[in-house]
């Protein structure tokens, strides 16, 4: 998972005294994680060393009384265009505390759901590429389609006291070393992930999917996991997915998105076996439905557990009737 990370707290120095602040603790999250280092007040404009600040009210004073409200709402933004950038919707969601606005926040956050994180590509690479030689531009237009449904959260939520647009970094062709370096931090992130979020969880469904609930050992369709999963089944059979080991699939992406593409290969070597009308109908599911765990705690921490509730709720089931409407209309 990606984590956005105060700099000064990776050993950078950027405090407010011109010094850093080593921590082993989130050191050693780097062993599990991909650490973003981010230090939003230089990112706001103010110089190192600077005057120590804190929050007076609404407004954020230094020491010697100088108002930096404007340069802390900027660095926060810069740090919510950062998370963005980095394709992961929980530290999207925790950057949100930039906005001094608590209902403007709530629709940063209602929003950013529908912008599709990384772990989304696997997914729909595994859902799409059988039934299509090049499946990139229909990702493509999945992932088109997600950001236009984010606009339009803003725009029926109505305007806030705050805009939600922030200044867009001049666009410029990047260097070969440059893409290459990318390259590596994703592979190295995904490597990372797959062989520990994701490795336990396949660990977890194997146990399940070959014990019963007496622990005895099973045929797949005789386990905890056939047994559980069938009563979900009624759910996602309405978009094409009549096999118990596809919903099943899909519910695994609460965990992680990653798991979805894993539970798959796991559980049907052979491929979904979806025709275009259930491979689309489950890819727009996945667009739509609620974010991973972590996402869902992050928005639990910034808006509170009872909006993110809402919000869970009114996700799943717009994802549901999303997904039965494209399987419907892509069998006329």
């Amino acid at each position: 998972m990606n984590i956005l990370v105060s700099a000064c707290l990776l050993g950078v120095c950027c405090r407010y005294n011109g010094t850093g602040e080593e921590n082993e603790n989130v050191r050693r999250l780097q062993e599990r994680h991909r650490l973003i280092p981010v230090c939003p007040e230089v990112y706001g404009g103010l110089s190192t060393p600077r005057p120590p600040a804190e929050r007076v009210g609404d407004r954020v004073m230094t020491k010697d009384g100088t108002d930096v409200t404007g340069q802390y709402e900027k660095g926060a933004q810069e740090a919510l265009r950062l998370a963005e950038y980095f394709g992961c919707t929980a530290a999207a969601i925790l950057t949100t505390r930039g906005f001094t606005s608590s209902s403007t926040q709530k629709r940063a956050v209602a929003a950013l759901a529908y912008i599709p994180c990384g772990a989304k590509m696997p997914v729909f690479l595994t859902l799409l590429s059988p039934l299509f030689s090049n499946p990139f531009p229909v990702i493509t237009a999945f992932y088109f389609a997600g950001i236009a449904l984010s606009f339009a959260i803003c725009y029926f939520a109505g305007r806030g006291e705050e805009e939600l647009l922030s200044e867009v970094a001049p666009v410029a062709l990047p260097s070969p070393v440059t893409v290459l370096k990318k390259l590596f931090f994703y592979i190295k992130g995904f490597i990372i992930k797959v062989a520990t979020a994701v490795l336990l969880f396949c660990v977890v469904s194997w146990v399940l999917s070959n014990f019963t609930f007496t622990l005895a050992p099973c045929a797949l369709e005789e386990s905890m996991l056939a047994q559980i999963s069938r009563f979900l089944t009624p759910l996602f059979a309405p978009m094409g997915l009549n096999d118990w080991r596809l919903s099943y699939a899909m519910i695994s992406g609460f965990a992680a998105k990653e798991n979805v593409a894993a539970t798959i290969v796991m559980l049907m070597p052979g491929g979904a076996g979806l025709d275009i009308a259930g491979a689309l109908a489950a890819s727009a599911f996945l667009l739509m439905c609620p974010a991973c765990i972590s996402a869902f705690s992050a928005s639990c921490r910034e808006v509170g557990a009872k909006t993110t509730l809402i919000y869970f709720a009114f996700q799943l089931v717009t994802a549901f009737i999303a997904a039965y409407l494209v399987h419907f209309l892509f069998l006329l």
